[in-house]
């Protein structure tokens, strides 16, 4: 006969107390062996032996969930609402005032989840103790709760952070001064007047890279706008004002629209089709959400972690609460490029691409966005009358978006800096200089107007180097052959390989 599963720690809270939270991507059971599956959810499941069990206790599963699973605020923070756990966790206070996984437990109960406890002040001899572990997680600036003895370091704030786990960071050449080393090494070989060309053509790079991770295919003035957005990054403290005009800038239509350069006043959806893969917290709760996101970007722009962990943080935490009507993804991409700026991460006014890296990685980076949206989903109420028409919340869920854990896009921003920094951004300079080279020599050998020649040069970069007959006789028909092939050979000349390297 089949044996029941015995859950424990998360798993055994969430289903015991019948809680609302994102769904697992990790459960814990207590098994006659050690041994680890997946569910058909696709959760990882990892058995332990009987000699882990616990009571059938919320405090004594939560103390398990912390010794092996890690921190999961959402969970602790939604059992942490029920009157029954509360004062089960009081109790175990009292009989274990010196334990540092309960005052760190008893920290989550009374700032995260907002309901104070019946209990004197941990005593002060009492050593204090971390809330995430520094050696596990990438933690924010230490603020010394007296009460539970406890140094509160979250990447955010008690409202709003975000987890990352070191397990996300495997490659200390992207730690900064690495990426600053890295970004001169791609460059060592330009000139200084082909760096200065380079570093607005890479501006222009990384606001194609930015609409095309949306799939979209900008007219020249919004590629001019975006530019100039880029162009703000670093040059203003980040507050409200600052985003609410990069906002317009980067979405001026010409026409009044009330949705620009406010947040949104709408529920909206993400999804594909009709297939919804997300729903952002209710627009009512936009305002109080952003609120926090500022001074969850203080602290994490005051905390030790890698700009990169900083990038990961505060952008994806902004698209998660998704604060306007349109524009979201084009202003976290701005946001990410305001932090590099912040932590000088450029070199000689040259931006780091990480647009265009994220552009080259876009199905995992976009399946690691997705399957953090689909968790959220799952936990998500709602309903709609048919398939054409828009969702509706049938409860707020802005306590979903809270405390979301970034380690698996921590492993896809680190993938797209790295390539990036191992020959793409040296790769987007280089084809530059060759065009810019190219137009010049053509412009010597052939007597052509500047609309014929950026015709010509736009036609020959299209196909390889090569003018097709088609193209030849639509487009081309006062040129003669010998200048269509002296054209093709100059294009060989500069694209061999090392035609570029600094005389």
């Amino acid at each position: 006969m089949q044996q029941a599963i015995e859950r424990a720690g998360y798993s055994w809270l969430i289903d015991a107390l019948d809680l609302r939270c994102l769904p697992l991507d990790r459960e814990c059971v207590i098994g006659s062996r050690p041994a680890l599956s997946q569910s058909t959810a696709g959760a990882k499941i990892e058995v332990f032996t009987k000699g882990y069990a616990r009571e059938h206790r919320p405090v004594d599963q939560m103390l398990f969930a912390l010794s092996y699973e890690g921190v999961n605020i959402g969970v602790l923070e939604r059992a942490f609402q029920i009157p029954a756990v509360r004062n089960d966790l009081a109790a175990a206070i009292l009989e274990k005032p010196a334990s540092g996984y309960l005052r760190r437990l008893w920290y989550i109960c009374e700032h995260i989840a907002g309901h104070l406890l019946p209990l004197p002040d941990a005593a002060q001899n009492i050593p204090y103790e971390h809330l995430l572990p520094p050696e596990k997680y990438f933690t924010g600036p230490e603020d010394m709760s007296r009460r539970h003895r406890v140094r509160m370091n979250l990447l955010g704030t008690p409202e709003l952070s975000a987890l990352i786990t070191r397990q996300g960071w495997a490659d200390d050449s992207l730690l900064n001064a690495q990426i600053v080393e890295r970004m001169h090494d791609q460059m060592v070989d330009f000139s200084v007047t082909e760096i200065a060309r380079a570093a607005q053509y890479l501006l222009t790079t990384e606001t194609r890279s930015s609409y095309e991770i949306e799939h979209e295919r900008p007219a020249p003035d919004r590629i001019l706008r975006f530019v100039r957005v880029l162009e703000l990054a670093g040059q203003r403290a980040l507050d409200e004002e600052f985003l609410f005009d990069v906002h317009r800038i980067a979405l001026a239509s010409g026409r009044p629209d009330p949705s620009i350069g406010a947040y949104r006043y709408m529920q909206n959806w993400l999804g594909r089709g009709d297939l919804i893969h997300l729903i952002p917290p209710a627009p009512e709760k936009v305002p109080e959400m952003m609120e926090e996101w500022f001074l969850m970007r203080e602290r994490v722009m005051r905390s030790d972690a890698p700009a990169l962990v900083k990038l990961n943080a505060i952008a994806h935490s902004f698209i998660y609460i998704h604060p306007f009507m349109d524009g979201n993804g084009r202003l976290s991409r701005f946001i990410m490029q305001d932090i590099l700026a912040n932590e000088g991460i450029r070199l000689q006014g040259i931006i780091m691409p990480i647009s265009a890296g994220l552009l080259v990685n876009l199905d995992t980076y976009i399946g690691a966005l997705d399957a953090l949206s689909r968790r959220i989903l799952s936990a998500t109420h709602f309903h709609r009358r048919d398939l054409a028409s828009d969702p509706q919340l049938d409860e707020a869920h802005h306590h979903l978006f809270a405390h979301l854990d970034f380690t698996d896009l921590q492993f896809e921003v680190n993938k797209s800096a790295a390539r990036v920094l191992d020959g793409l951004m040296r790769d987007e300079v280089d084809h530059l200089v060759r065009r810019d080279r190219f137009k010049e020599q053509m412009n010597r050998e052939l007597d052509l107007s500047n609309r014929d020649l950026e015709l010509l040069i736009a036609v020959i970069y299209e196909n390889s180097g090569r003018v097709s007959k088609r193209k030849r006789t639509g487009l081309f028909q006062h040129l003669t052959d010998e200048d269509i092939a002296l054209a093709e050979s100059i294009y060989a000349d500069l694209h061999a390989p090392g035609a570029t390297e600094s005389e």
